[in-house]
């Protein structure tokens, strides 16, 4: 008897862009799916800056406007997926950093 083999071809949009995140955020939604949302952690851009100079042109004080909060947890992007697609994304990532950990050694 043959295997079975499926071969898959991936196609990128014109809009495809992909985003840097360093965190995720979510949970499970009603349905039961699981549901991530990738954020950017960064400083906040104040919304002003006043820059005060000397008669020789020198920078002598720069003042930024308050900034509140300390910590912008930018939303990037976010997936849904049911439990299948979820542990088969487990799987997969776990390989990826078993990979990663045996190269670093």
């Amino acid at each position: 008897m043959a295997e079975k083999e499926l071969t898959f071809k991936y196609v990128f949009g014109d809009n495809y862009n992909p985003s840097y995140a360093n965190g995720a955020y979510g949970g499970i939604g009603p349905n039961g799916d699981l549901i991530m949302h990738f954020y950017q952690e960064r400083p906040p851009v104040p919304n002003s800056v006043k820059v005060e100079f000397s008669q020789d042109g020198k920078i002598t004080k720069v003042e930024n406007s308050p900034i509140n909060p300390p910590v912008i947890r930018y939303i990037v992007s976010g997936i849904t997926m049911n439990l299948e697609s979820a542990k088969q994304l487990n799987v997969w990532l776990d390989g990826i950093i078993k990979s990663v950990e045996k190269n670093e050694k």
